[in-house]
C-alpha cells in the first residue's frame, strides 16, 4: 500500500487453477515476477502474498510478442473466522476448508482444517465474498459456501451422510428382482428435472441396493430400471434425511425389442440401437453415437 516491493509473493495465470499446471512466479526483492510459456488471450494474474490480501488484475497476453508489463498493487487483508458444526450444533474437528470461487474465478490458493473447537481462521482474507468448499469424512460436503470477513464468526452446518436403502420387488409376484440397475439423479435450484448421472450408475442383486450420498445438493432421485420391467423414479430426497428407506415395487413391461435389415432384407449385425426419449436425448458423430 505505500509503494514498496513486496518480495516472496506468489503469482498465477489464469482463470482456473483447479486440475491444472498454470504458469507461476514467485517475486523477487523488487518484487518483479516472470510468468513464461503463457498462451495467448485473456487471462488473470493473482497475487497472494503474506500480511496482505488476494489480488486480481485481467491481463491479455500478446501473440507473438512481449506482452506490457503487469503492474499489480496489493492492500492489506482481513480477518475472515468461521466455526464448523454438527446439526447438533456440536463443534467438527479435522473439516477441511477451501477457497473456491472469488471474483468468478478459481486461483486463490487456501485451504485448512478446523481446530478442536470447530473453528478456522483466515487473517489475510479479501474484503470481498468467496465462496468455499466444507468437508470431512462421514458428513455431506458442502460447496459453494459464501462467507464474507467481518466481525462475526460464521457457522457452517454439516449434516451426516445420507444413506438410502430398500428393497426392489416384482409389483405382480411381490417377489425380488433379481438383478436391476440403480441411477442417481441430481436436483438443483429451480428445477425438478433432475440430472441423471448414468456413468456412476450401479448394479444391484437380489432385490436389495443401498446408495451413500456425501455431497449436498439441493436433492437426489433414485430410478431403478429392470429387463423386463417398468422403470420407476423416487420420491426428491432431501440432503439432510439422514437414513431414509425407500422401497419399489416395478410393474411387468414387455421389453421393446426389433430387428434391423439391410436394404436388401439380410439381417444386420453388429448395429448400434439407441433409445431417445423425453429428457433424454441421443447424437451421432458419423456412424458412431
Amino acid at each position: 500500500p505505500d509503494g514498496q516491493p513486496v518480495a516472496g509473493a506468489g503469482v498465477v495465470l489464469g482463470d482456473n487453477i483447479w486440475g491444472s499446471q498454470p504458469p507461476k512466479a514467485n517475486t523477487d526483492a523488487d518484487g518483479a515476477f516472470v510468468l513464461r510459456n503463457a498462451g495467448p488471450g485473456a487471462s488473470s494474474v493473482t497475487v497472494q502474498a503474506k500480511g496482505f490480501a488476494p489480488s486480481v488484475v485481467s491481463v491479455v497476453v500478446a501473440d507473438g510478442e512481449e506482452t506490457p508489463p503487469v503492474a499489480v498493487a496489493l492492500v492489506s487483508g482481513v480477518v475472515l473466522r468461521g466455526r464448523v458444526v454438527d446439526r447438533d450444533g456440536k463443534p467438527l474437528a479435522g473439516v477441511s476448508v477451501s477457497a473456491d470461487d472469488w471474483r468468478g474465478r478459481r486461483t486463490i490458493n487456501f485451504r485448512m482444517t478446523t481446530d478442536a473447537e470447530g473453528r478456522f481462521e483466515w487473517k489475510n482474507a479479501p474484503r470481498d465474498t468467496v465462496t468455499f468448499r466444507v468437508g470431512r469424512g462421514g458428513f455431506m460436503s458442502l460447496s459453494n459456501v459464501p462467507l464474507t470477513a467481518s466481525d462475526k464468526e460464521h457457522v457452517v452446518v454439516l449434516a451426516t451422510k445420507l444413506s438410502v436403502s430398500g428393497s426392489v420387488v416384482d409389483a405382480t409376484t411381490k417377489r425380488p428382482i433379481s438383478k436391476f440397475r440403480v441411477v442417481r439423479g441430481i436436483l438443483f435450484p429451480g428445477g425438478d428435472q433432475p440430472a441423471w448421472q448414468r456413468l456412476d450408475a450401479t448394479d444391484a442383486t437380489e432385490g436389495r441396493y443401498t446408495e451413500v450420498f456425501d455431497q449436498a445438493y439441493d436433492g437426489w432421485k433414485l430410478r431403478i430400471e429392470a429387463p423386463g420391467h417398468k422403470p420407476v423414479e423416487s420420491r426428491r430426497i432431501a440432503p439432510d434425511e439422514g437414513t431414509v428407506v425407500l422401497d419399489f415395487a416395478l410393474e411387468p413391461q414387455e421389453d421393446l425389442a426389433g430387428v434391423v435389415l439391410l436394404p436388401d432384407g439380410k439381417a444386420a449385425a453388429g448395429v448400434e440401437v439407441a433409445l431417445g426419449t423425453k429428457g433424454v436425448y441421443t447424437s451421432l458423430q458419423g456412424t458412431s453415437f
